[in-house]
């Protein structure tokens, strides 16, 4: 199973579309949205990923949390767009949360039932062991130096590979 991740589109639509077009190339089986999403727009490119037969995860962000419309229209949409969400996919716990609040972020990292956790808000590409937890952070689809997004093939003894925007 591939997992396509992206993070902190920020409404920028343009950017949000490459990224998408790059991770289908990938050929992914589920999309997760690790937040900072920024507006309606990148909600309905997500919805549209989802009527194509991927699934979708989406988490907001810190910015998000500022707009109210945005977890409305979320929901409307059929993404529960929740604070955090859990996943158990190929048997592996996965966690995810955009990662501003930093108590959360790492009560979730040293939760016992997690083995990944997804992340994002910091706009830099990371992939390290904490503990028994591998924490992922696609980067950021815009305002990073390097916009990128992530594929982790949990297939194929969890590869992740970076895609630069």
């Amino acid at each position: 199973m591939k997992l396509g991740i992206l993070s902190d589109t920020h409404g920028h639509l343009d950017r949000t579309r490459h990224a998408l077009d790059i991770l289908r190339n990938q050929k992914i089986d589920q999309l997760i949205h690790c937040g900072d999403v920024g507006s309606d727009l990148i909600l309905d490119q997500l919805f549209e990923q989802q009527e194509a037969g991927v699934p979708v995860t989406v988490v907001p962000g810190n910015v998000d949390e500022w707009e109210p419309g945005i977890p409305l229209y979320a929901r409307k949409l059929g993404f529960p767009f929740h604070l955090t969400a859990r996943l158990t996919l190929s048997s592996t716990r996965i966690s995810v949360y955009h990662g501003h609040d930093l108590k959360l972020r790492d009560s979730l990292i040293a939760d016992p039932e997690t083995d990944i956790f997804l992340t994002g808000h910091t706009h830099v590409a990371r992939d390290e062991q904490i503990g028994h937890v591998r924490v992922i952070n696609p980067g950021a689809v815009y305002r990073a130096a390097t916009p990128s997004v992530a594929v982790l093939d949990l297939g194929a003894g969890e590869k992740l590979d970076y895609f630069e925007l």
